[in-house]
């Protein structure tokens, strides 16, 4: 039996480059990846990071016109890691689903704030 899709808001299939980190270890830096699938409340992406279900990030994104309505700034996301998949992936990949839990706009001060 099929069941609904139950997401509140829609997904787009665009890829858009971005930048995350994991806060519970700072010291690991900054990596690059490409959200595959996109919507106002999450992210799906993959990575050779090992992740795992719970886990804060923060990513620095710049949502996509499709998404956002409009060109859209650099934005501070803060969010949770809601599933990791590696099924029909490359080996050592991961596919990352994060829920966005809020955002701020992105300034140089904003990372200094941080730091």
């Amino acid at each position: 039996m099929a069941t609904a899709e139950s997401r509140i808001t829609p997904r787009y299939k665009i890829e858009t480059p971005f930048t995350f980190r994991r806060i519970e270890v700072p010291s690991e830096g900054e990596r690059h990846a490409k959200a595959l699938d996109i919507s106002t409340r999450g992210v799906y992406f993959t990575t050779n990071l090992a992740m795992r279900v719970g886990e804060v990030v923060e990513l620095l994104l710049r949502m996509p016109r499709q998404v956002a309505g409009s060109n859209s700034p650099l934005r501070r996301f803060v969010g949770r890691v809601t599933h990791v998949d590696s099924n029909s992936l490359p080996q050592g990949q991961s596919g990352v689903g994060v829920h966005l839990l809020y955002w701020e706009r992105y300034t140089s001060t904003s990372a200094a704030a941080g730091d």
